[in-house]
């Protein structure tokens, strides 16, 4: 497939068709990718346990994730509605996740994801699969750092998810449907050409809507409610899946 006429990620692998192929198909592509890159560990995961983003530790239940490479870093643009401030401020660039291995693995897990969808997305569902039948419960989160429309791309991912398991993300892209799919809630992540209006509207329709507040709110309590919209502390944990569905503000500092 010619992928240099493709605008972004999601066009391409919507018209890629992803299909669901079996675990060690799609785990031995992985490796193979990983072998030459040079890695010195092959056998490796795809998607990271909770545990590897301080955030995610914080969910009531044990999370998977997928963290990829926001915007043009891995070619395709993964994260069509970002926008100059949110790319400066991408938690990719904070932390752990600003190491250079990490912004490499990063690249690489979306490149894998470009060049072999079948056997990433694969990926994903039986890594689910397998974590999922260690624990009572799981969380997913699809997009830490990029922004695709999974439910579009592969809506495998959600009727064939065990049902112990339970996907959330957030999302720029305020077109998308707040029950995207089967067990996948999206809270819709305000930006700066949003002003109250804009928000206020979201919210009025039921819809969750996530407003980064000043580094201050680190350590000093938020207010109730934004514009008269009750508000909640998404800082809490990373968890927004048993978020009332009422159309709140998530403050995030």
């Amino acid at each position: 497939m010619d992928i240099t006429r493709k605008p972004t990620l999601n066009a391409y692998l919507r018209k890629a068709t992803p299909d669901l192929v079996d675990y060690d198909t799609a785990r031995n592509a992985w490796y193979d990718f990983r072998a030459a890159r040079n890695y010195p560990t092959i056998k490796v995961p795809y998607l990271s346990v909770g545990d590897h983003n301080k955030k995610l530790a914080l969910n009531r239940i044990p999370s998977v994730s997928f963290t990829g490479a926001p915007h043009r870093m891995a070619g395709l643009n993964a994260c069509v509605n970002s926008t100059v401030s949110c790319r400066e401020v991408c938690i990719r660039h904070t932390g752990r996740l600003d190491m250079p291995r990490a912004i490499q693995v990063g690249v690489d897990r979306t490149l894998f994801l470009k060049e072999h969808p079948d056997e990433a997305i694969s990926l994903i569902h039986w890594e689910t699969v397998r974590e999922a039948a260690k624990v009572p419960e799981l969380a997913r989160r699809l997009n830490v750092v990029t922004d695709v429309n999974w439910e579009d791309v592969a809506p495998w991912l959600f009727t064939e998810a065990p049902e112990n398991v339970v996907t959330y993300d957030y999302t720029k892209d305020w077109t998308r449907n707040p029950i995207a799919a089967e067990r996948y809630r999206l809270t819709f992540s305000a930006m700066e050409r949003h002003g109250a209006a804009e928000i206020i509207q979201m919210t009025n329709k039921g819809r969750n809507v996530a407003v980064v507040f000043p580094a201050e709110y680190k350590t000093t309590p938020y207010p109730e409610q934004w514009f008269g919209i009750p508000l909640i502390n998404g800082d809490v944990t990373d968890f927004r899946y048993e978020d009332p569905q009422t159309g709140v503000i998530v403050g995030l500092y």
